[in-house]
């Protein structure tokens, strides 16, 4: 495939093996695994490395909009913050979906994008399910296209035919360059001859071979979601559950609950209200926008972190990270001060040097 109709999705292994030639010609590099994939380095410095080191690419961040790169919805502040902070560190194309393709959980990334001047591609995760037909994902791409988008993108098609027959609809109902993220080279291939501007192989996260029977029925019960990150995790545990209890939703993962109750978003298909009952009990269903729900927290995370902060975006990594944040925090300043670490006395405020 041309490169300059490829998106490269960067990874450590490509650093080490690429020369900086082999970074030039791309539609695009996708930073997001190379930058946040793991927290060995701080991820904001590795992008404006990154940003310094390929002047003349376009990268992108991808997301799943109010969830940031994590598995729960963060407040409106973080999501406008995690948006500006990218942007300001060097990224040019800000690329959102959400999980369940709910529209509602990408108005405050798409906003914030379009607000700092970056690119906005939105995408829709792709699924199959008697919900799921062409005419949908046709009028939702108009939905998203109204937020300002400057490109659509089509997450995990692994249908030649329906690929094609997608792409072309996509096209037809927003007039705006579509990208497609395929299942297979050969996928990816028929949706640039169909017109998409670019394409990329993308798998979707798939729960285990020999559950997946028993993780059907549970899609199906929750109302047949896309199977991608969390839904996916969220799915294949409870049907893990399941298999391994003498009566199916014998117990209840949490957070298959809060999907079910829809603190996740709105699920494609309407749910059996014994079904919710037998999951939920008498909790009301979520029916506003789940982070409409959440109280502000930036300002106390800042003062939580404040020992540990060397720049506004560590308020940021801590928020991704949590635990893992305070760790990196610690070693980071191990670092900077030649601290003996180990060997430290926490409460006395004694280290060796």
């Amino acid at each position: 495939m041309d490169k300059s109709k490829r998106v490269l999705n960067l990874s450590h292994a490509d650093i080490e093996t690429f020369e900086e030639k082999d970074f030039k010609g791309y539609a695009a590099i996708d930073v997001t695994e190379y930058c946040f994939g793991e927290l060995e380095e701080d991820p904001w410095g590795t992008l404006r490395s990154l940003r310094a080191l390929l002047r003349d690419a376009r990268l992108r961040l991808t997301f799943g909009g109010q969830a940031l790169l994590g598995y729960r919805h963060y407040p409106d502040e973080f999501v406008d913050a995690f948006v500006a902070a990218a942007i300001d560190n060097g990224i040019n194309v800000i690329r959102i979906f959400d999980a369940l393709n709910d529209a509602r959980n990408l108005e405050t990334a798409a906003a914030s994008a379009k607000k700092y001047g970056a690119e906005l591609e939105i995408g829709m995760v792709y699924a199959e399910s008697p919900v799921h037909s062409i005419p949908y994902f046709a009028g939702y791409a108009a939905q998203i296209a109204a937020m300002g988008a400057d490109s659509i993108g089509i997450i995990g098609v692994s249908n030649e035919f329906v690929c094609r027959e997608l792409t072309e609809a996509v096209i037809k109902a927003v007039q705006l360059p579509v990208t497609v993220s395929a299942t297979e080279e050969k996928i990816a291939d028929i949706a640039l001859d169909s017109g998409a501007v670019t394409a990329e192989v993308y798998l979707l996260e798939a729960y285990g071979a020999d559950f997946a029977e028993e993780a059907e029925q549970v899609r199906k019960d929750a109302g047949c979601p896309p199977m991608v990150y969390p839904i996916s995790f969220t799915i294949g545990a409870q049907a893990i559950r399941n298999s391994y209890s003498s009566k199916r939703y014998e117990t209840v993962g949490e957070d298959f609950k809060d999907l079910v109750l829809g603190k996740f978003g709105k699920l494609p298909a309407p749910l059996a209200p014994e079904f919710v009952s037998e999951i939920c009990g008498d909790e009301p269903l979520v029916l506003v926008r789940p982070a409409d729900l959440l109280e502000p927290e930036y300002d106390r995370i800042r003062e939580y972190t404040a020992p540990w902060l060397e720049q506004e975006e560590d308020i940021l990594t801590y928020a991704l990270y949590r635990g893992i944040a305070i760790a990196f925090f610690e070693k980071r300043k191990a670092k900077k001060y030649a601290l003996d670490m180990p060997h430290a006395h926490k409460d006395r405020g004694i280290h060796t040097v």
